[in-house]
């Protein structure tokens, strides 16, 4: 089946947003790409540290200064689509590194007409051996009649994921 990121991002070329998280965790952001079938984010995170809850425990979970750019691109519903990134960010002692993510292999489920759950195929999650089994994905969520959109990131099994609210910056 043939999905179109319209369906779950409602964010044009050039717009800029906030991100809410989880303790006050804050950020920023702008679409430098939406089509059909590509959409391309860069988000600006300042270091913080935000509180983690887990199901049966809650955890201190510090931030780096983070500059990352996403760009996921959707051929069809199931297998096959791609998602590339690449971040820079200031690690523990200070200093900068760079990761770069290319995974040519990402599932896509359309859920409730849009929502959209992208699965990390294992060569992609393996690379993360603190993600334990390594199932990651990420979840699009198009909330109509507002300037918001869902996006969560979960560790299938661990928890039911860390909710993220894209807010159009008018």
């Amino acid at each position: 089946m043939s999905i179109s990121w319209s369906d779950f991002f409602q964010f044009e070329t050039g717009e800029r947003f906030k991100i809410n998280g989880p303790d006050n965790f804050k950020g920023q952001g702008k679409v430098t790409e939406q089509t059909d079938k590509k959409l391309t984010l860069v988000f600006d995170i300042e270091e913080q540290t935000i509180d983690i809850k887990f199901t049966v425990f809650k955890t201190e979970l510090k931030i780096p200064k983070l500059n990352a750019t996403v760009t996921i691109t959707l051929f069809n519903e199931g297998a096959g689509n791609r998602l590339q990134a690449q971040a820079t960010y200031t690690n523990q002692d200070g200093k900068e590194e760079k990761i770069e993510i290319t995974d040519k292999n990402i599932m896509a489920k359309v859920r409730r007409k849009r929502t959209l759950k992208l699965f990390a195929s294992p060569s992609t999650y393996n690379r993360f051996p603190e993600v334990p089994d390594g199932a990651l994905n990420l979840l699009f969520k198009k909330e109509r009649g507002s300037d918001e959109n869902d996006f969560d990131v979960a560790e299938f099994g661990i928890f039911a994921g860390v909710d993220f609210d894209l807010i159009l910056d008018k």
